[in-house]
């Protein structure tokens, strides 16, 4: 069964046909009246293009700070791979759907205790959310500045991207070398941050891992780095990341992932004395379009 024609490239078949139609009634016209005819060829390839980006307009408010939200497979994300089709409606309301119950799961989890040692484990060894992976931001790491596109998710709460030297990675995409970066800074075993993650070391480095429940993980070193906007002068320092040297599951042009949930890892909360701990987010209406997601501003 052929797919269905697209709204763009039912237009342009249109706007051809007409131009088309136009110039053979104008040649027939001057062929009866005995003038001379001129011929104008038409390129195909000048006519409207569905693989193409159009950024959305908002402007950001007041005491805010924007990023763009762009689909993964769309022409909007420069280090796309892929251009494998969108899910569909139904796959996203699933995975929606079963996020919610895994949120709703791990805060009734969560609330059954209020122990220290409780508390300590509620950091995520392994990530219950299932990652929006559909949707990526691109932000600056390192000094120097080396952009990495990572996934928007809501629904975990550490920021990694994929690093040299990697044991196992992403193919195609941006990886971050962290010897060329002079902000870089990896979180001894010996510091009290790293004995309140609660988690392994190794050459005395503090380390973690994080799997999701679609079957992709990440495990490398926690680190101190410089996390920029590229459209901000203002740099975030000593944001505490993730360094994976070895990622598992598919890869469409992301390098890891930021996440935004209220767990104390997170970039909302580690910027909460900025924006307040307040950021939203829109999503693109189609591949071919951009969102945006705010850090900060008001609450309407």
């Amino acid at each position: 069964m052929d797919a269905p024609m697209s709204s763009k490239s039912l237009i342009s078949m249109v706007i051809y046909g007409f131009l088309l139609l136009s110039l053979c009634n104008s040649l027939k016209d001057k062929a009866v009246d005995g003038t001379r005819a001129y011929f104008h060829t038409l390129k195909i390839n000048s006519l409207p293009s569905a693989d193409v980006c159009k950024e959305s307009s908002k402007a950001p408010n007041e005491g805010s700070s924007s990023l763009k939200l762009v689909h993964k497979f769309g022409p909007c994300n420069p280090h796309r791979t892929s251009t494998a089709p969108a899910s569909s409606f139904t796959e996203i309301l699933r995975r929606d759907k079963l996020r919610v119950d895994l949120i709703i799961q791990a805060r009734r989890s969560m609330n059954l205790t209020s122990s220290a040692e409780h508390v300590k484990s509620s950091v995520p060894f392994y990530s219950l959310p299932v990652p929006a992976s559909d949707y990526i931001v691109n932000v600056e790491i390192g000094t120097p500045k080396k952009e990495v596109p990572l996934i928007f998710d809501t629904g975990s709460g550490l920021i990694w991207t994929q690093c040299k030297p990697c044991k196992a990675g992403y193919p195609e995409v941006p990886v971050f070398d962290p010897t060329k970066s002079t902000s870089f800074k990896a979180l001894p075993c010996s510091s009290t941050q790293c004995q309140l993650l609660g988690q392994g070391c190794s050459s005395s480095k503090c380390t973690y891992k994080i799997a999701y429940v679609d079957n992709s993980s990440s495990t490398g070193i926690y680190a101190t780095e410089t996390i920029s906007f590229n459209h901000l002068r203002y740099d975030f320092k000593n944001i505490l990341i993730g360094c994976s040297n070895q990622v598992s599951g598919d890869s469409d042009g992301q390098s890891g992932i930021m996440g935004l949930n209220r767990s104390p890892l997170s970039f909302s909360s580690q910027t909460a004395n900025i924006y307040n701990n307040l950021f939203s987010y829109c999503i693109p209406s189609n591949p071919e379009s951009t969102g945006h997601l705010t850090f900060g501003g008001s609450v309407e």
